[in-house]
């Protein structure tokens, strides 16, 4: 009998052991997974169609059924300058989780001045959503190239207001403290920043690594290496920096709409009690998402022609362009006053009394985007000196507005977009210089004709059975842009060819057409 026992407490101390040897090595394992991916569960990249009760919520929220978010209060809207409160960036979205509370940040899109950035918060609890904010981060310094720098030491006011502009909360800073209690101190690191070791994940431009885990499309997680076959290289897209953990990174997209999480690099707190920037006193993510404030000429262009009344539009123009006169649209942002508070207007224009042409007519400062017309008995298959001369008129305009203190908002003439319409293509003219002057001491009739006779008739071609008339566009856009630089230079005016396949910036070099399409 003693035999017996002896065997059985052998035989359960070698299970004990294994069992315990067991737990220690998954243990170790999971101390190397978190070694590899610090904070793999916590944060994640989402799409909107990934949350579909967040978008539930938001639509209920506000009665519609896109992601137009009304801001009502009119002293708040003006308050905020260029800011564009109806649009949210749907396509990138943080989630980050935080015991039992999960927070989804948006990016807003257009930042304010360079003091002000803004994001969009949605709280959940077990899968309840229990609030929604807007949230201002009011710098006392401007976040220049370094914003990382200014939000680790942040001194200035969080604010947090609801969907009505109300303001729910504020948290005023110092350094990066507040009154408020400190949320756990630093995670430490380098201030120069340490790159997170990897596991065969691709390397991103400004170094660190992407893995599994940080979610990849959809938020799923991802799988570590290459991104899709044929989905191109991965482009940067936003900051990230999370006030409470102090982990910065950066996110990146590629052709397939594939978005990767890319932990960067901790920093030290100036601090060892800091506190997360939030409004309400670590009630928050302290999660913000940078938006592109300055972002390419192309991004501009992708911006304005990825909205969908835009598109609808150039739509609905190319049906007309066998008229006998010109036909548009303006596109104006509602002010809050108006009956679509935080929308956009679509207004069709008439033609000028007596005339084949449209009215011309723009308001400031909320007129963003002019479509328009050439008819094809015009035979002008791209913009005309008329037509360079009225987008000019319209950001003089609208830099006088801007110097007048009184104004506000402020209007950023690098969104203001002239669009033409024929029936050889579409396309835009934006401004991407640092001033306007206006045009003076031209004479248009003699413009027109020297603009016909040495731009237009050497590369069109008239089919001698249908008469049915045709261009060589290339060495047209090529033309039009020497014209251009020769009688109407206005430094900064940029030419896009929009398509299907997206849009094209044309420009010269050496006075030789040259194309760059955008991502």
């Amino acid at each position: 009998m003693t035999k017996k026992i002896s065997l059985i407490k052998i035989l359960m101390f070698f299970v004990c052991t294994a069992f315990i040897l067991s737990g220690c090595r998954q243990e170790l394992l999971k101390d190397d997974e978190e070694k590899f991916n610090p904070n793999s569960s916590r944060f994640q990249v989402m799409k909107l169609a990934d949350i579909p009760n967040v978008a539930k919520y938001i639509k209920s929220k506000t009665g519609r059924s896109d992601l137009k978010l009304p801001i009502v209060n009119s002293q708040f809207a003006l308050s905020k300058g260029n800011i564009d409160f109806a649009n949210l960036e749907s396509s990138t979205i943080i989630k980050k989780t935080d015991g039992d509370n999960v927070y989804y940040v948006f990016s807003i899109e257009n930042a304010g001045d360079e003091k002000t950035i803004y994001t969009y918060e949605v709280k959940e609890v077990r899968e309840e959503i229990i609030k929604s904010e807007f949230i201002e981060y009011a710098s006392d310094v401007p976040y220049g190239d370094r914003p990382f720098e200014v939000l680790n030491g942040f001194t200035g006011k969080v604010i947090s207001y609801d969907l009505e502009g109300n303001q729910i909360s504020v948290n005023s800073f110092l350094d990066g403290d507040s009154g408020c209690p400190p949320n756990g101190g630093s995670t430490g690191g380098s201030s120069g920043g340490t790159t997170t070791p990897g596991n065969g994940g691709p390397t991103f431009p400004g170094g660190g690594w992407v893995g599994g885990g940080f979610g990849g499309s959809g938020g799923s997680g991802g799988s570590s290496g290459n991104p899709t076959d044929d989905c191109g290289e991965w482009v940067f897209s936003h900051h990230t920096y999370d006030s409470s953990t102090n982990v910065t990174g950066y996110i990146y997209t590629n052709d397939c709409g594939e978005t990767r999480w890319e932990e960067v690099e901790y920093v030290l707190t100036p601090n060892a009690n800091k506190t997360a920037l939030t409004a309400d006193c670590n009630d928050g993510s302290g999660i913000i998402v940078l938006p592109i404030k300055n972002g390419t000429p192309c991004d501009r262009i992708n911006a304005i022609t990825s909205n969908q009344m835009f598109q609808d539009n150039i739509t609905a123009l190319a049906g007309m362009t066998n008229y006998s006169s010109e036909r548009g649209y303006r596109m104006d942002y509602a002010s809050s006053t108006s009956s679509n508070p935080g929308g956009i207007n679509n207004q069709f224009l008439q033609n000028k009394p007596g005339t084949n042409q449209i009215e011309f007519k723009y308001f400031l400062p909320s007129t963003f985007a002019i479509i328009h017309t050439h008819y094809d008995s015009l035979n002008d298959p791209i913009f005309s000196p008329g037509d360079i001369i009225q987008f000019n008129a319209w950001l003089v305009a609208a830099k006088n507005w801007n110097a007048n203190p009184a104004n506000n908002p402020k209007i950023d003439l690098k969104n203001l977009s002239y669009t033409l319409v024929t029936s050889w293509g579409t396309y835009t003219l934006t401004f991407d210089g640092t001033d306007v002057v206006p045009f003076s001491g031209y004479n248009i009739d003699n413009l027109n004709t020297e603009y016909i006779n040495n731009v237009i008739l050497p590369v069109m071609t008239v089919a001698n059975v249908s008469g049915d008339v045709s261009f060589n566009m290339d060495k047209l856009e090529e033309g039009f842009l020497r014209f251009a630089a020769a009688n109407l230079n206005m430094p900064g005016m940029k030419l896009f060819k929009l398509g299907s396949d997206g849009n094209t910036e044309i420009f010269l070099n050496n006075n030789i057409r040259v194309t760059n399409k955008c991502n």
